[in-house]
């Protein structure tokens, strides 16, 4: 049975974002599991039909997602890995490219949900939404646009990864995590660095991220070597402890690193780590987006002894390298 409450609480963040006016999920039958409680969108019953209908017929396996336009309103729809699809109507200034990670990273958490698997607690901030400009509507009655698979057409693209942040904040254990699905009780300092390979499977995408990372040693020793790691990275996380505020305070530092010596289309993410010591904490959340937000990059928070938290963390890194390979066709 759905917990319609652990999904309102995922939702709601979503449905603060400007421009997001109605979203409801639905299973491959079209049965309802969840909207949320009045739209401006949908008006009625038969408005809510209507658009389930028009979704379950586009739906297919080569498109996982999708939009289209309905009487002036724009729908996205993106298939989640439990065999349910989230449908979200938005205002005619939203940018699909916008829209679209947000919608993407919504049917990751609503289908882990639905599979009785624990989320992430936060939605990322991938920026605003909404456009000065108005989008072009598409022609023809019906108007509708499907988002193909990630290209290149190959089916595994690779990057390198960095995972950087201060001695023992947890760098080593969420990779291990990540990389074996099992946490390691005892602690060993990377000694300047450790490289690891894992297939990373975003099935929404019908896409495989291969992610070469490299988990680097926080000891003050080995700043000279680290920072030539960093070259050619494309992708890093920049992981504090929320038990120790000095960890925190030298994040700052690091994105300078990464910024000096990796690739210039570098995707950071910033990652307060284990938020399993409750009683020991320091950091508050909100400080975590704070600082993300000032230094212009989504936050999360994790524990590296929860696989499936560790898997989402890695899973948003992966969709982050591709995002701007995801292409919009016109059917």
């Amino acid at each position: 049975m759905v917990e319609t409450e652990k999904i309102s609480k995922i939702i709601a963040p979503y449905l603060n974002l400007d421009g997001v006016d109605f979203v409801a999920i639905v299973d491959f039958e079209g049965s309802l599991i969840y909207k949320n409680a009045s739209s401006d969108c949908i008006k009625s019953e038969e408005d809510l039909n209507e658009l389930i209908k028009s979704v379950i017929e586009r739906i297919t396996d080569k498109y996982n997602a999708g939009s289209l336009y309905a009487d002036n309103q724009r729908i996205v729809f993106v298939k989640t890995s439990s065999k349910a699809i989230v449908i979200t109507c938005i205002q005619s200034m939203v940018s699909l490219d916008a829209i679209f990670p947000y919608a993407y990273v919504i049917a990751e958490k609503v289908g882990r949900t639905l599979d009785n698997r624990p989320v992430l607690p936060i939605l990322p901030d991938f920026g605003r939404i909404l456009t000065r400009v108005q989008p072009k509507k598409p022609t023809g009655p019906k108007g509708f646009f499907l988002f193909s698979k990630a290209k290149p057409t190959q089916d595994i693209l690779s990057f390198k990864m960095v995972i950087g942040g201060e001695f023992a904040v947890g760098k080593t254990s969420l990779v291990h995590t990540f990389i074996t699905g099992k946490f390691e009780e005892d602690y060993k300092a990377t000694i300047g660095t450790a490289i690891l390979k894992k297939d990373c499977v975003l099935n929404n995408l019908n896409v495989t991220v291969k992610l070469v990372v490299w988990d680097l040693g926080g000891q003050q020793q080995f700043a000279q070597v680290r920072t030539k790691y960093m070259k050619d990275a494309k992708a890093g996380f920049l992981v504090f402890d929320v038990t120790r505020p000095e960890t925190f305070e030298k994040i700052p530092n690091w994105y300078d690193d990464f910024k000096k010596n990796a690739d210039s289309s570098l995707e950071l993410i910033l990652i307060g780590n284990k938020v399993d010591l409750e009683d020991e904490r320091k950091i508050t959340t909100q400080q975590g987006i704070e600082l993300a937000k000032s230094l212009g990059i989504p936050y999360l928070e994790t524990s590296a002894l929860n696989r499936d938290v560790v898997e989402e963390t890695f899973q948003l890194i992966a969709f982050k390298l591709i995002q701007d390979k995801i292409e919009i066709t016109e059917t």
